[in-house]
């Protein structure tokens, strides 16, 4: 239960402490929820009751679902994240989205033929706002022009029959570095991905992953008009 988290002032101060950073931004700042990894059935479905508590509390207008939401395309887990939140979901793909070959107890709508193209049709078709990308790919981003802030969401997997194997390919790579990045008006971007760091379990030591490797050698490279504000993952 995130009850747990109401059992001290841990939660509220969190709550007051971002009501304050927000009131003296004095409206000018940009505001979002990184939600990631949650496994649906395995946190006993308790995210979406802590995500409207902050929402009560916190006007944020936009959410990244960093993967990992449910085993496979869970229909019951995306309306309970969406009932919970009032603003605007965007998808981060995670290598749980393609486990269609996992059962989640006790759970009946979860879709089990994945490929990329299905994974968006599920799950991100009802964004209207996502301005460039590969949507078959899962990979695209979404401006503020407002708050000149750009916040781009990258797909480190690919479906492999039954799973997903580790994947940063080159046309994606070609669009990060070239379409992506290409900021213009002192913009300010923020970079999503599943992984970007990992764990070597012979040593217990978190590692760049192959994939992020790129990730973050284009970011380092950066030398364009705006700015890159954080590399943010899960997994």
């Amino acid at each position: 239960s995130y009850f747990y988290y109401l059992r001290t002032s841990y939660l509220q101060n969190k709550v007051d402490a971002i009501e304050g950073l927000m009131s003296n931004a004095a409206g000018n700042y940009d505001a979002f929820i990184f939600c990631t990894d949650q496994h649906w059935t395995l946190n006993a479905k308790q995210s979406p009751n802590l995500m409207n508590y902050i929402c009560q509390r916190l006007v944020i207008p936009r959410m990244f679902m960093g993967g990992d939401y449910a085993d496979g395309l869970n229909l019951n887990a995306l309306k309970a994240y969406r009932d919970a939140f009032p603003g605007k979901i965007y998808d981060v793909i995670g290598n749980h989205e393609y486990m269609n070959y996992l059962a989640e107890i006790g759970e009946s709508s979860v879709v089990h033929t994945i490929a990329d193209g299905d994974i968006w049709a599920y799950i991100n078709l009802h964004m209207t706002d996502a301005v460039n990308g590969n949507f078959s790919r899962n990979y695209y981003y979404v401006d503020n022009p407002m708050q000149k802030m750009r916040y781009i969401v990258l797909n480190v997997y690919a479906d492999n029959g039954n799973s997903a194997i580790a994947e940063f390919e080159d046309e994606q790579e070609l669009w990060f570095t070239n379409t992506a990045l290409n900021l213009s008006d002192s913009y300010t971007a923020v970079i999503f991905a599943h992984r970007i760091l990992g764990v070597n379990y012979n040593t217990g030591d978190i590692v760049v992953r192959p994939e992020g490797e790129k990730i973050t050698q284009i970011a380092d490279a950066y030398t364009g008009n705006g700015e890159i504000a954080c590399l943010i993952a899960g997994h």
